[in-house]
């Protein structure tokens, strides 16, 4: 919309002055082709006066907009004048719908940084986690490996002895039969 308002402003300028900012910086262009000060809300009334249309015209091309839902006219019927006085504040009444929207922003982007970075903390602080359970698992392995290959040996130890035990048998039973010869 930001795109589409300052799209709307730089044609109805054009339009005005022909394309031609020297008649702007020379104050040559009349009243009457005077650029009409807008609000900058996204209602019909602002949106219909950045397009250079009325609010009728604007909500029948826009029927979905804030403002062209509305079935009262807001005329102020206790008042009877002409609302010629519409304008008199300059648009800043219209305007003053925008105090405090600065801080608002401000504190939507603190949320924002706020929430950002405790994901990254808690992103973090998971990664550390499973360096230490990558880093456990891994020392656990090692040590069962170990208690394997040790158990292993002995088992193997075990069995080379009893293979030389066996052999020793053989050999002191063969002398014995034959007389040492």
């Amino acid at each position: 919309r930001v795109n589409d308002f300052v799209s709307n402003v730089t044609d109805r300028f054009n339009n005005r002055t022909g394309g031609n900012d020297t008649e702007v910086a020379n104050d040559t262009i009349g009243a009457e082709d005077a650029p009409v000060p807008c609000c900058m809300a996204a209602t019909a009334e602002c949106l219909a006066c950045s397009n250079g249309v009325s609010i009728e015209e604007f909500c029948e091309g826009n029927p979905q907009e804030v403002g062209c839902d509305d079935d009262d006219d807001d005329d102020d019927d206790d008042d009877d004048d002409d609302d010629d006085d519409e304008s008199s504040d300059d648009g800043r009444r219209k305007l003053q719908q925008f105090d405090g929207l600065e801080n608002a922003v401000g504190n939507i982007v603190d949320g924002a940084q706020r929430i950002g970075q405790e994901a990254v903390d808690r992103t973090n602080e998971f990664v550390g986690n499973l360096g230490d359970r990558l880093n456990s698992t891994a020392e656990r392995f090692v040590n069962r490996t170990e208690d394997f290959v040790g158990r292993a040996n002995d088992t193997i130890q075990e069995g080379v002895e009893r293979v030389n035990d066996f052999v020793s048998n053989v050999t002191d039973r063969f002398n014995n039969r034959t007389g040492g010869n």
